[in-house]
């Protein structure tokens, strides 16, 4: 079993059970809850909905294991207060979040996901001059910077599909204002060290004067030593902006909370084109509350999701794919052939996940589900090879 046992969650499973009861409104804030997988083992014996009338979406990197029960409580019963304005909870929600990394309050922004905070760092910065990031990179951050009519300068990853820092740096001149950088790295799933990280910001912020800002989106998930946040640079008054996002670890993709930490300065600088805390509901900044409190849950659902990757990488592998090493909740594996009819196939038996085209090779990236969910991807993911392979055949 690659996901939680049953034991270890009953409490929670039962306190699960008991907030379902209240109603039918839970359902619109943890759609997961009715089948998570810490309340029951899978029995692919018995029949699942996933393999014909319901699809399959492992493309939006979600959890499958819902939220925390306490904060879907906790969103639930703020909808009786949904008719006052939330700014007492939104500074709340900022002062826990200061106090847990250790700046001061005014240090901290929040936005409707790390997205909102992003756009706002585009619109602040990078219409200044040049944006320097990877290539490829978390398509959100391009889509919204050519939108916002930036001019761009991309750096090819390294041979191991990590950020190359020494080609970003080059990349970087007196007219770079805002540098972007994801990591762990998506689409790859990649890291870049914590060391090596940090000094590549000290020396491009003793010679320039750039925004870096770096995507932390997927830091919860990682397990790789190196591996360090950049808030320390913060805490030390570099120029740099960590983001990160409630919608991943934590759940609440759908409530959209996200946060930002930086200077002072650079937070009353994204705040002059932001819309302050009327951009999150009463009922997110709540559930959000909470959720900062569930060490456990959060560190069972990383523990999970560890599991189902290693059962991934190693049956992709076991299948003949190139499979790179990922620190996140997804999987970026390589395939022959165009990716984009790989995934078209893959619709049409009820699966949806993410294809990609870089470095002229063919990829496809998949959300670690829950396992039974993932079991029936492997299997279609089987189908379409086999196709693929008669069709090359006979050609």
């Amino acid at each position: 079993m690659i996901f939680p046992k049953e034991d270890k969650m009953q409490g929670q499973a039962l306190k699960r059970r008991e907030v379902i009861r209240r109603g039918l409104a839970m359902l619109v804030f943890s759609p997961w809850l009715g089948g998570s997988p810490w309340l029951e083992k899978p029995r692919l014996s018995e029949g699942l909905s996933f393999s014909g009338a319901k699809p399959l979406y492992l493309n939006q990197n979600e959890s499958p294991y819902g939220l925390p029960p306490r904060a879907c409580q906790a969103a639930i019963e703020a909808l009786s207060q949904a008719h006052l304005y939330p700014h007492e909870h939104y500074v709340e929600l900022k002062e826990k979040i200061a106090a847990r990394e250790r700046v001061k309050t005014e240090q901290v922004i929040l936005g409707a996901g790390s997205t909102e905070i992003m756009t706002m760092a585009i619109n602040s910065f990078g219409k200044k001059g040049e944006v320097v990031m990877a290539a490829p990179t978390y398509f959100d951050f391009e889509y919204y910077a050519s939108l916002a009519g930036c001019r761009m300068k991309k750096a090819r990853l390294d041979k191991n599909y990590r950020h190359d820092l020494e080609r970003l740096s080059a990349a970087v001149t007196s007219r770079t204002s805002l540098i972007y950088i994801c990591n762990p790295h998506n689409p790859t799933g990649t890291v870049v060290g914590g060391q090596e990280l940090k000094l590549f910001c000290q020396k491009v912020l003793a010679k320039y004067s750039p925004l870096i800002l770096i995507d932390e989106a997927y830091y919860d998930y990682v397990d790789d030593f190196s591996y360090e946040s950049m808030i320390s640079l913060i805490r030390e008054g570099y120029h740099v902006l960590v983001i990160r996002t409630f919608s991943k670890i934590y759940g609440l993709a759908g409530m959209r909370v996200g946060y930002g930490l930086a200077s002072s300065e650079t937070i009353k600088t994204l705040e002059k084109v932001s819309t302050n805390f009327a951009s999150i509901a009463y009922p997110s900044l709540k559930a959000a509350l909470v959720a900062l409190e569930e060490s456990n849950f959060l560190q069972q659902v990383k523990e999970a999701n560890a599991r189902g990757r290693k059962f991934v990488t190693k049956s992709l592998a076991e299948q003949g794919y190139f499979v790179l090493p990922s620190q996140t909740n997804f999987v970026l594996f390589e395939i022959e052939g165009e990716a984009k009819q790989w995934a078209q196939h893959l619709e049409k038996l009820g699966v949806y996940i993410r294809d990609f085209q870089f470095n002229n090779q063919n990829w496809l990236r998949v959300t670690l589900g829950r396992q039974e969910e993932i079991e029936i991807f492997l299997n279609r993911l089987k189908q379409v090879k086999s196709s693929y392979l008669k069709l090359n055949r006979l050609i």
